[in-house]
Formats: structure tokens, C-alpha cells, sequence
């Protein structure tokens, strides 16, 4: 069984299936495929596009290869969320007018 750090590192492949958590809180875990790869310039870190998307997605943070490291990065997400969501409605309580 490899680490959450190995398989980031795993080569990705065009036309490969990768699991996208970018968007997860707005639109839930998404099955992508990979249309292109290349690395950043300035931190060497390997990014990819994706079918029917504009932008850079990151192996290891946006898009994953196993569901399951998709679905972990989406549900720190949403506890953070929560804990964010949290102290506005304590502060909002507090506030008299």
C-alpha cells in the first residue's frame, strides 16, 4: 500500500481518469480525465488540464488518482468550513445594534 505522498508523486498520464476535489464543497467530488501535463516552471510542481475546465489543476491537491485521497482532501475541506462557518454565527450573535 503506497502513502498519500507517494501516490501524489505518481506519474499521470493524458486521457488518464483523476479524481477533481477543487470544487468539491461547490459541486462534490468530479471524475475528470487528464488532457494535457506539464510542469510549473518556477516550483517544478506537476499540474494538469482537464477535460471541459479552464485552469491548472495540481496532482496531489486538486486532482487525485485514487478516489479515496479525493475524498479525504474533501472532507477537510468541509470541516474547516464548518469551523469557519461556526465563528461568523458566534461573531454575528454577538453583534448589538
Amino acid at each position: 500500500i503506497l502513502s498519500t505522498n507517494e501516490r501524489k508523486f505518481m506519474q499521470v498520464e493524458v486521457g488518464q481518469k483523476l479524481w477533481c476535489s477543487k470544487y468539491a464543497l461547490a459541486r462534490g467530488i468530479e471524475e475528470v480525465i487528464a488532457t494535457s501535463k506539464s510542469k510549473k516552471y518556477r516550483d517544478g510542481e506537476e499540474y494538469i488540464t482537464i477535460e471541459k475546465s479552464i485552469g491548472l489543476f495540481y496532482v496531489g491537491k486538486d486532482v487525485y488518482i485514487l478516489r479515496e485521497d479525493a475524498v479525504s482532501k474533501a472532507e477537510t475541506a468541509r470541516i474547516k468550513k464548518i469551523a469557519s462557518l461556526r465563528k461568523k454565527i458566534a461573531k454575528l450573535e454577538k453583534m448589538v445594534f
